[in-house]
């Protein structure tokens, strides 16, 4: 009898441990996938955004988060590296990233957001979600 439990209980952690990877892994590539979006969504946040601020032209999506994490620290703090994996988006026609921060789904809370102009890295907008 003590067996059998031990044997389920061995196969219950098992079981754990290997769904716990597989989300571990999707979560990772959907975070590392640059996915398309459109700025024209994000008009709002751009017009009331004052700023002259230019990074450098974007050499790719690791460019843009070390840039964007770069722009976050300044205004947010240190602490904004806990929304560390950055979720990546560019828009292909006005040729801007869009770089947010990420929460794990038991949190409650908002995020930080960046669009960047990928030839000047001029800094469109910077907001954070509530």
């Amino acid at each position: 009898m003590k067996k059998a439990v031990i044997v389920i209980l061995a196969v219950a952690v098992l079981a754990a441990v290997g769904a716990s990877v597989i989300l571990i892994a999707y979560d990772q590539s959907v975070f590392s996938k640059v996915r398309p979006f459109d700025v024209d969504d994000y008009q709002e946040f751009i017009d009331t955004f004052p700023s002259n601020e230019c990074l450098g032209k974007i050499s790719g999506k690791a460019d843009a988060v070390k840039k964007a994490e770069t722009v976050f620290i300044k205004i947010y703090g240190k602490q904004v590296k806990k929304e560390r994996p950055y979720q990546i988006f560019y828009d292909e026609e006005a040729e801007v990233w869009l770089v947010q921060g990420s929460l794990p789904s038991y949190k409650i809370g908002g995020v930080a957001n960046i669009i960047i102009e990928n030839d000047t890295g001029k800094v469109l907008a910077v907001w954070h979600e509530k």
